[in-house]
């Protein structure tokens, strides 16, 4: 069969952003992005790119994921620095799917007089024991870290009223009076608390 060119309208960014978008919107699994079948349409148009930028320009799953590293590394400043130095309250809750346990955390502040609300994490918790209030407790401080979120900034967590849930809220409010919180402490204030 005979190659026919056809002319298309597309800039580096545009068909970047349509590329990653498969995964971020669209939920295309990453191995997808290297199929054969979808190499057929993709490398052509970087050829294109390639030869008007004058660049090699590549598509691919590795890149996708770097750049999508690369995002999430400066959402995560983005936030950072948003909530330094502010009080903040967190919203936690769990919800299984599909044999999947899901723990949400998000956490609201007031800037410019108007509250503002940022998801930190979406922990998809596995195996035993890992909807325990320690594990939610664990998971909670892991997430505030990854953001500079120090517990004697947060006023509130609100959850629903799940036994797992009310108990790691306690376990948290006793690891403010801690300089330092960390897995050990949380262990030993459950045992402190079972006994």
């Amino acid at each position: 069969m005979r190659k026919k060119k056809i002319k298309i309208e597309v800039n580096k960014k545009h068909i970047f952003r349509s590329y990653v978008g498969l995964v971020t919107e669209n939920s295309v699994p990453f191995n997808l992005l290297n199929a054969p079948n979808l190499r057929a349409f993709v490398d052509p148009i970087c050829e294109g790119l390639s030869a008007s930028l004058g660049k090699k320009i590549c598509l691919n799953a590795d890149n996708c994921k770097k750049t999508l590293k690369l995002v999430a590394e400066n959402i995560k400043k983005d936030i950072s620095s948003e909530v330094r130095n502010r009080l903040v309250s967190l919203k936690i809750d769990s919800a299984t799917r599909l044999s999947r346990n899901i723990f949400g955390i998000s956490v609201q502040f007031i800037k410019n007089n108007e509250i503002n609300s940022r998801m930190l994490g979406m922990v998809n918790l596995k195996g035993v024991g890992s909807t325990t209030s320690r594990n939610l407790s664990i998971e909670i401080l892991k997430t505030l870290s990854k953001y500079n979120i120090l517990l004697n900034q947060v006023v509130s967590i609100t959850s629903d009223n799940g036994t797992n849930m009310i108990k790691a809220t306690k376990i948290l409010s006793h690891c403010i009076s801690i300089d330092d919180c960390n897995e050990d402490d949380v262990a030993s204030y459950i045992i402190e608390i079972e006994i």
